[in-house]
């Protein structure tokens, strides 16, 4: 039988590798804004700075709740908000402002996958809170 793999214990939303990983695509999505034209950094690019920015918002805010339905209800929020991002990342990318966006759309895909994850672990968490 396999060992269970040892996985390091989560104190603050911080430890969170998804709200990490958020983080750095806020980082990353600050950066690709600035080299938009001048037109579209105003509307164009504050829409894509706040919808980036609502990934680890979200997290850290349902994480302080200290409630699993709200918790839950905000990191579906945070998934909203990657898919609001990628819509956005396309729209850029339509209009010519940013070519490529593969790599973005392959992290946005991989926080997704995370966030489901940490909506299962919520879940379960609170499925067994109940039954006990």
């Amino acid at each position: 039988m396999e060992e269970p793999i040892e996985r390091p214990k989560v104190h603050s939303y911080k430890d969170l590798i998804v709200w990490q990983k958020a983080m750095d695509l806020v980082t990353e999505m600050y950066s690709l804004t600035e080299s938009l034209p001048e037109t579209a950094k105003q509307n164009l690019g504050a829409s894509i700075r706040q919808a980036a920015t609502q990934v680890p918002t979200s997290i850290a805010d349902g994480w302080g709740r200290k409630s699993s339905k709200y918790y839950a209800q905000a990191v579906s929020k945070a998934r909203g908000s990657l898919c609001e991002l990628e819509t956005l990342l396309l729209l850029a990318e339509a209009l010519n402002y940013i070519e490529n966006i593969e790599d973005f759309s392959n992290e946005i895909m991989q926080i997704s996958k995370m966030l489901n994850g940490l909506l299962k672990s919520i879940s379960n968490k609170s499925e067994q809170t109940n039954h006990h």
